[in-house]
Parts: structure tokens; sequence; C-alpha cells
């Protein structure tokens, strides 16, 4: 096994500085959602002020998480701490559904005993400004996670993003009460918004314990695979039984090799270096790398492309297409006779 030299990324130190300006902001946006409710005692601005307090649970509890998940390897966390932001991203979930149903309730108990809702222009520009920052920040914040693989941001940015959405459509329809005098539409679009609040909370819950169960990410085996392809040499006869494990930006591969049974074990163990070196040096996060060597046989002469070989014995028929699916096979592969 061998672990990447890229024991530490700097891009870290920038998302937890990124994640902090969100938890500050998310502050900010969320007593200007409390103002306009203050302004307006409307349940559809209510709905859209919970889920900033979501928010800001969501944006400090990630910070705490960015800063345990940037801690190195140790004895007793040998493949790091990146899972912390799974279950961080979790516990956004978790917030972000009870928002929702807490959303709902309140605005069927209203429908049920009505109040007198005031909408003005002062509160549906509030909202909308709060919406209009949410949404850049979301974009930055899920551009900045994909570009560092960084689940937390990821998920932070995709949580501001639907809450951005939450907001027109509140604007919407603060705008429809204001025009037809009908306040009995604030209750519905609280209603039509917690559904989706829900929705959103349930999905990042159930990203996020894929994630803990070592779900298959197919973006990350595509990734690796295309720079295996890229870099694939001559020598390697075959690769399979691919498994990648994610932890927080950081990745565990394990992967099985067929070289030639004659070779000498310090060529072998080259060869795999060799791999290794080539993951590490072009994916764009920590790796950690395990590769399995496997003996050539008989059934490997087919897709062996060592044709000097003086052990062959079968002809070289055809160079095998090591697609994702290939890799992930859990046999080495030969040709079907």
């Amino acid at each position: 096994m061998k672990k990447s030299k890229k024991t530490f990324d700097p891009s870290t130190l920038s998302n937890i500085s990124l994640q902090w300006g969100a938890l500050i902001l998310s502050i900010f946006l969320f007593m200007i959602k409390i103002l306009a409710y203050w302004f307006t005692q409307s349940n559809a601005i209510l709905a859209d002020g919970m889920e900033g307090l979501v928010n800001v649970l969501g944006a400090g509890f990630g910070l705490i998480a960015l800063y345990y998940a940037k801690l190195p390897f140790d004895r007793n966390h040998p493949y790091g701490h990146g899972k912390i932001e799974f279950v961080s991203a979790g516990f956004e979930g978790v917030l972000v559904l009870a928002a929702g149903l807490a959303m709902i309730s309140k605005a069927v108990y209203n429908i049920i005993y009505p109040i007198d809702v005031e909408i003005g222009a002062l509160g549906i520009s509030l909202v909308a400004f709060a919406g209009a920052i949410n949404f850049l920040l979301g974009m930055v914040l899920v551009r900045r996670g994909k570009a560092s693989n960084s689940v937390q941001l990821v998920s932070s940015g995709k949580h501001l993003i639907a809450d951005t959405y939450t907001s027109i459509g509140v604007v919407i329809g603060l705008i429809l009460i204001y025009l037809t005098g009908l306040e009995v539409l604030d209750n519905i679009i609280a209603i039509i918004f917690g559904v989706i609040v829900t929705a959103t909370g349930w999905r990042i819950v159930r990203e996020s314990f894929g994630g803990i169960l070592d779900e298959t990410d197919d973006k990350i085996i595509e990734d690796v695979v295309d720079i295996i392809n890229k870099g694939r040499q001559r020598d390697w006869i075959d690769l399979h039984n691919l498994r990648i494990v994610r932890y927080g930006n950081s990745i565990h591969i394990d992967v099985h090799m067929t070289l030639p049974f004659y070779w000498e074990l310090s060529q072998v163990h080259d060869h795999a270096d060799k791999l290794e070196e080539l993951i590490d040096k072009n994916y764009i996060s920590t790796t950690d790398l395990s590769v399995h060597v496997e003996p050539c046989s008989k059934a490997s002469c087919s897709i062996c492309q060592i044709h000097e070989c003086t052990h062959r014995m079968e002809h070289f028929k055809r160079k095998l297409n090591w697609s994702k699916y290939y890799l992930v096979g859990t046999e080495a592969h030969k040709l079907k006779t």
C-alpha cells in the first residue's frame, strides 16, 4: 500500500475560509428574512426564514466538519478523518427535513386559524435580496466543492441554491397576494415549498448515508478509469476488481493488476508504483492506493500485448477496452472461446 504524497491539500484551508464566509453571510440573511416576517406576518416568508436558520446551523456544523476532516492520517484513523463530511451533510439534511415539516405544520395551522397578513414592497424586496445572495453563494460553494472534491461544500451549496428557488416562489406568491388580496395563498405557498424543502432534506440525508455506507460513486470511478486509460502501459496485462472508497475529499483505491509471471519482484513492484504514481499525480484529491499483483496465466495470452514474450502459449488476439464495467469486475479478464 502506498500513501499519497499529498497528505495535506492546501485547498482545504481555502474551503474553511469559504465556509466561514458562508456562515457569516447565512446569519446576516437569516436576520433579513426574520425582519421581513416581522413586517408582514407571512407564513411563506416564515417558511423561507426557517430554511435560513437551517443554513446557519448547517454552515456552523459544516465548519467544524471541515476542520476535523483536514486532520492527517493517524494510528487510530488510518484512512483519515474525511468521513466526518458525510456526517455533517447528513446532519444538515435532517435539519432541512425538519424545517420543511415545520413549514407545512405552521401553514396548515394558519389555514384553520387564520391571521392577518400585511404584504408590502419592503417585505418582498427583502426576501428577493436574500434569495439573490443565497444563489450567488450557493454557486460559489458548489463550484469550489466540486473542484476540491469536498462533500460538505457541495452539499451546502446545493442547499443554498434550493433555498433560492424557495425564495423565488415566495416572492411570486407574495406579489399575487398583494395583487389579489387572497391571503389564503400565503399558506398554500408555504405548504408547497414546505414539501419541496422536505424532499430536498431527504435527498441530502440519502446521499450522506450512501457515502457513509461506501456506496459506489460512478463519477469518481469514471474519473479514475479515464486516468488509468490515458497512462495505460503495454506491460499491464490486465486490471480488475477496482474498488474505490471515499473519505471526504480523499479516496482509497484497491485494484488487482496482472503482470508477467516470470518477472522479478523488483520489476513487479516498479510497475505497481507506476500505477500508483499515475493516479496520485492526476487525480484532484488525496489518494491512498493498494495494488494486489497477480501472475499471468495461459488465459492471459490472448489479451497480452508483450509480443516478444518467449513464454506465450496462445496468440495475441485483441486489446481489451478498459471501461469502468471491465475494471470493477472481480475476475481476471480473458477472451471467451
